[in-house]
């Protein structure tokens, strides 16, 4: 047997620690087993004689110490078990954006140059035939996207009416909106269709809000939003309500005090306040913040009191999104099919149209198959690839296609001693 590749060894303020990313286990050593295990990671074989019984027992287990070709195994196994979700017939996927047009004019917005459209009353039945059309599967996964989603919802209600009669239900039903238009009338009728889940981004406080998520109208947006939000609670209090804050270098100082002031107003509420980083892209005007800062930005949430973070790494389940499944599909308001939500409205990114079966091959292939960590040498290689997904694979297809250099690193590995060191500091706090 062998050191594991998926094993870190660290010091720390005169403490010692081994984690290892396969089996997710983190252990404490004493400085003379410490000593043992750093001499011995250069060596081809394990010495046994150096260890106890318990120790070997714990170690094999834990996946410290593995079989010759243990390690590369796992890497088959997880894109084998990628492959087989990747390809399951069972479930469909849609993404339905019912029009490009939008309420709002947000700084970082990806869809300022897309033309306004509103799906058709030909493009929604051609939609419910091409959703007939996938009779292997049994579950139905609907999102509502945009565009501003609301500001189409008569052709929402079409949608779920005409897939109700034709029997066709949704085992996951969310919705992607500013929230603005989300009034009780419409709480009712996504109550009748059983909404699991809506996403509303909250920008930081009243006023910072206000210009990063700004109306095109010029009014202001907070006082309704939180007011609507309100109803969704009241209307449907089994929808979970996801409040996302995206963070940059205008709002980030606000985050905690947000965090605590929405906490406060829907304590017991059915929610889940969460901060993602404003993407730098062409076109941003906002100040944006480097994903690989999240875990410095993350130790601040918890050093001003938020301690419901959870710093201890995780396994990931492979899920992955739109574009990783081949049977999920993003749906633009002229019926064009798309892989990834950013690419609505991007004419060279179009895989097809619900009413042919013309699909552009290459195009599906790379977003499904080409550009997922299976294909990337520095995510085989990496100590941090089982507790990762390796990235959104648009920017490995921009690599592809233009040379457009990319980091999909959530963190650095140089910062796995700080996440950890917050992770232990949270177990001692909890015992």
């Amino acid at each position: 047997m062998k050191w594991s590749r998926y094993n870190f060894l660290y010091e720390q303020k005169n403490e010692y620690f081994l984690y290892n990313t396969r089996s997710n286990s983190f252990m404490k050593l004493n400085a003379e087993l410490f000593a043992i295990l750093d001499k011995m990671r250069l060596a081809k074989d394990v010495d046994f004689s150096l260890f106890n019984e318990d120790e070997i027992e714990q170690f094999i287990k834990k996946k410290i110490f593995v079989k010759s070709y243990e390690d590369d195994n796992y890497v088959i196994q997880k894109k084998y078990l990628k492959q087989l979700k990747k390809f399951d017939e069972k479930t469909l996927g849609l993404v339905i954006v019912p029009t490009t047009v939008c309420n709002f004019a947000c700084p970082y917005c990806y869809e300022q140059s897309i033309a306004g459209e509103i799906m058709s009353e030909k493009t929604i039945n051609d939609l419910i035939s091409f959703t007939k059309s996938f009779n292997r599967a049994d579950k139905i996964e609907l999102c509502w996207h945009g565009g501003e989603p609301l500001m189409a919802f008569d052709v929402i209600k079409k949608i779920l009416d005409k897939l109700n009669d034709n029997h066709i239900e949704i085992s996951k039903h969310s919705l992607v909106s500013n929230g603005y238009l989300l009034d009780k009338d419409k709480c009712l009728f996504f109550k009748k269709y059983k909404l699991n889940s809506v996403q509303i981004t909250i920008d930081g406080l009243s006023e910072t809000h206000n210009r990063s998520r700004a109306h095109k109208s010029g009014l202001p947006t907070y006082e309704t939003i939180v007011k609507n939000i309100d109803t969704v609670f009241d209307v449907m209090p089994e929808c979970l309500v996801k409040i996302r804050m995206n963070v940059h270098n205008a709002n980030k100082e606000e985050a905690h005090i947000l965090y605590d002031e929405l906490t406060r107003r829907w304590k017991g509420q059915n929610m889940w306040i969460y901060f993602v980083f404003a993407n730098e892209h062409e076109g941003c005007k906002a100040s944006c913040i480097k994903d690989q800062n999240l875990l410095s930005f993350a130790k601040q949430l918890y050093e001003h009191g938020i301690y419901n973070i959870n710093f201890y790494p995780k396994a990931h389940n492979l899920r992955g999104c739109t574009a990783d499944y081949n049977n999920s599909f993003v749906i633009g308001p002229k019926g064009e099919l798309y892989k990834c939500w950013v690419d609505v409205g991007r004419t060279g990114r179009i895989i097809g149209n619900i009413t042919d079966k013309k699909l552009n091959l290459p195009l599906i292939s790379e977003y499904v198959s080409g550009v997922d960590m299976f294909n990337d040498s520095k995510c085989l290689e990496c100590l941090l690839f089982p507790i990762c997904d390796g990235g959104c694979g648009l920017h490995r297809l921009e690599y592809k296609i233009s040379g457009k250099e990319y980091n999909n690193c959530p963190i650095s590995i140089s910062d796995l001693p700080i996440l950890l060191d917050m992770a232990y500091l949270q177990i001692q706090s909890n015992s």
